[in-house]
């Protein structure tokens, strides 16, 4: 009888590979992480594909977030002016390449006589510029009707920049 006994070792081997451990599973594992990869890849660069938007849509949408109905002090209209001429500043960057954001408001002027802008357009924005100086005298009435005058002037100004095959697509 005791050839005839068994063990349970006799029948199955002593050592046995889990399915994770096999070849065919890492592989498995390795490709779905490429595919994850490769999609997530695709997706980002067509999702960042449609946020690029003109230098002149971005300047225009940046604009139109002012509200005067909150600015009450003259606190707010320096704010107002700090930001619209950084709007201005970086819409010309990226309109024109040219290096503007780290110009003060005078060297800008000169920056842009260098560059033959516009005469109409710098002789406003020398107006815009010095629209900063005139919060330090002027009253509340003043400063609303100058600042709301000068944010006119900067939607006019973007507005004249804009290529004219853009104007002619958009009309189409």
């Amino acid at each position: 009888m005791k050839e005839e006994a068994i063990t349970f070792y006799e029948n199955y081997g002593y050592y046995y590979k889990p399915f994770w451990q096999s070849a065919y599973f890492k592989f498995s594992i390795i490709f779905l992480i490429f595919i994850f990869l490769l999609i997530l890849i695709l997706y980002l660069f067509f999702k960042n594909k449609k946020k690029q938007i003109l230098p002149w849509q971005w300047a225009l949408q940046e604009l139109e977030k002012f509200d005067f109905s909150k600015f009450n002090s003259k606190k707010d209209y320096k704010k107002f002016y700090f930001d619209l001429t950084c709007i201005l500043k970086a819409y010309l960057e990226k309109r024109f390449d040219w290096s503007t954001k780290d110009k003060t408001d005078d060297e800008l002027t000169v920056f842009l006589k260098e560059k033959k802008f516009d005469e109409t357009l710098l002789s406003g924005i020398e107006k815009l510029l010095q629209g900063a100086l005139t919060i330090k005298f002027a009253g509340q009435d003043i400063l609303k009707f100058q600042a709301e005058k000068d944010l006119k002037f900067a939607f006019d100004l973007i507005k004249s920049t804009i290529p004219i095959d853009q104007i002619n697509q958009k009309t189409k």
